[in-house]
């Protein structure tokens, strides 16, 4: 069987598989149309996968093993994706957002959402493999291909039936071929755990590390949650997709794109006049199906409140001997000088004297003041 592939490292690509001298285009049932190799997230989230991208897939993740860069390939499909923002604490949240991605990822490694475990070959393999690697998923998840580090080879892969792993095997490798390190099933299973019987002797930690599965099920059930102050947005059901190419709050667009509003998580968590530092928030983006999970930078417009004190201390009371006007400094400790005021604000109380008999002194009249009458604050007008 010979495999022709239109290669893409994103995983975004068609596949055609020769068999008998038959063209077959194989392809998941999220694909829909086959993107190009230039593409970035084909519309409707077309995801293929040969295997030639499985091959490039594992020799990536074992070049990130060996240098300490294991996360470069996990965010490709990943269960959660998180970012951590930093703002000064007394930051004035205007409307403020963050843009979240999420869409299939053509190669998940097993770990990112599993554990994984080394076991016996399986009864009646013994003679032609040696070993095999547990993924155990937690959850049913599609798997349309498997590939493990080129010093081992597969022999069989088998799915779980509830009570036990199934037989015959949902693969098994030619007699008379050598295993490969790299297959596409022959259909789509769905399935809680896989067993793949294995050939070779490489490292065994290499095996359980660099594992990759293709799970072309779309995100699903997305929440973001901000630590310390819960969840701030969600969306049950599965990522879909429109046309538009704008971003948004309501909807996902063709990339798979939307814009979530955090001006009021925000306003929970800062605005505290007197803080000098900063305040780091870690947001995560979550899925019950592995994915392709991003959260952008904050987008919007924030200042500063800063606590004004007269003459140097807050609060202070101001003695008026007579009718008029009495001029007072704000003082804002650390504001910096080219720094412009939008807004003050403040509250004044007053113990009144015996009523007035003469006019006060100033100042003019202004609309910007408003008296305020309540049952607690009377006004007596004398009347011609």
């Amino acid at each position: 069987m010979a495999v022709n592939t239109d290669v893409n490292t994103a995983g975004k690509v068609a596949v055609d598989r020769r068999v008998g001298g038959e063209d077959v285009a194989v392809r998941s049932a999220a694909t829909g149309a086959a993107a190009g190799a230039g593409d970035h997230k084909p519309a409707q989230f077309a995801v293929g996968v040969t295997t030639q991208d499985l091959q490039s897939a594992v020799q990536e993740l074992e070049a990130l093993i060996k240098s300490g860069r294991v996360q470069v390939l996990l965010s490709q499909g990943a269960l959660e994706a998180r970012r951590e923002i930093t703002l000064p604490a007394n930051t004035l949240a205007g409307d403020v957002s963050v843009v979240l991605s999420a869409y299939p990822a053509a190669m998940t490694a097993a770990r990112a959402v599993g554990q994984v475990r080394t076991a016996p070959p399986p009864p009646g393999s013994e003679a032609k493999a040696n070993r095999a690697l547990i993924v155990d998923m937690g959850v049913p998840r599609t798997v349309t291909a498997v590939a493990v580090p080129a010093a081992f080879g597969i022999y069989a892969v088998r799915t779980w039936n509830g009570t036990g792993f199934a037989y015959p095997p949902t693969f098994t490798a030619p007699d008379g071929s050598s295993s490969r390190s790299y297959i596409v099933l022959p259909s789509e299973v769905r399935t809680e755990r896989l067993e793949i019987a294995l050939t070779g002797n490489g490292d065994e930690q290499d095996l359980m590390d660099g594992t990759v599965l293709a799970l072309p099920d779309v995100p699903a059930n997305l929440q973001l949650a901000i630590e310390g102050s819960g969840i701030v947005w969600r969306e049950q059901g599965v990522v879909t997709p429109t046309t538009a190419t704008d971003v948004t709050a309501d909807r996902w667009n063709a990339q798979g794109k939307r814009r979530v509003d955090l001006t009021a998580a925000l306003r929970d968590r800062l605005g505290d006049p007197t803080a000098t530092g900063d305040t780091t928030l870690a947001l995560t983006l979550t899925s019950t199906s592995p994915g392709v999970l991003e959260i952008s930078a904050l987008d919007g417009a924030t200042r500063r409140i800063r606590r004004a004190t007269l003459s140097g201390r807050s609060g202070e009371a101001v003695d008026f001997a007579a009718e008029g006007r009495i001029t007072q400094v704000l003082t804002v400790p650390g504001l910096p000088a080219d720094a412009a005021t939008s807004e003050i604000r403040f509250t004044a109380s007053a113990t009144p004297k015996p009523p007035r008999t003469m006019p006060p002194v100033g100042p003019a009249a202004s609309p910007a003041v408003e008296l305020t009458l309540d049952p607690d604050h009377a006004l007596l007008v004398r009347l011609p």
